[in-house]
């Protein structure tokens, strides 16, 4: 679910909705306002993740999996950011996705992705629950699924 349109149909006939990655504490504020649950509604946020005792190297794994926040359909999630237009303007002046990700600043990355040490996922996390999220999914990343579901575990 993304559009204020299908938010709102979600909100009127289903017991829960799905947010995809990237969720922000401001994309479920701002998603919620168009749920507008009348009944118990739960609220299920995905997002990259990777928890590493090093925070550059977690936020190093998720760069690939953000390559298309910059793009047009992305934007219900990017919108309700304080850097939105910035994020937009970097957008336009990279030539591929893969350029934008690696131009991305950290506290963005920190913003759209649960990526660092597990402390810092907690709290990012908790941050996620404030805001009205009921569950959160967490996708790993790298290429040893092993390894990244281990890390994620140190949230645990």
């Amino acid at each position: 679910m993304r559009g204020p349109r299908s938010l709102a149909v979600s909100g009127d006939v289903a017991d829960g909705t799905l947010l995809a990655e990237p969720v922000t504490p401001a994309y479920v504020r701002q998603a919620l306002t168009h749920i507008a649950p009348s009944r118990p509604h739960r609220l299920v946020a995905y997002n990259i993740a990777s928890v590493h005792d090093d925070p550059a190297a977690a936020r190093a794994a998720v760069r690939p999996a953000l390559e298309v926040v910059g793009e047009p359909d992305w934007r219900p999630h990017i919108t309700p950011l304080l850097f939105h237009d910035e994020l937009v303007s970097l957008r336009s002046r990279c030539d591929s996705p893969r350029e934008f990700a690696r131009a991305l600043p950290d506290e963005w990355v920190g913003q759209l992705a649960v990526a660092g040490t597990p402390r810092q996922a907690r709290s990012r996390l908790a941050d996620l629950f404030d805001a009205g999220v009921s569950s959160a999914v967490l996708a790993p990343v790298g290429s040893d699924c092993l390894a990244s579901l281990n890390s994620l575990a140190a949230v645990l």
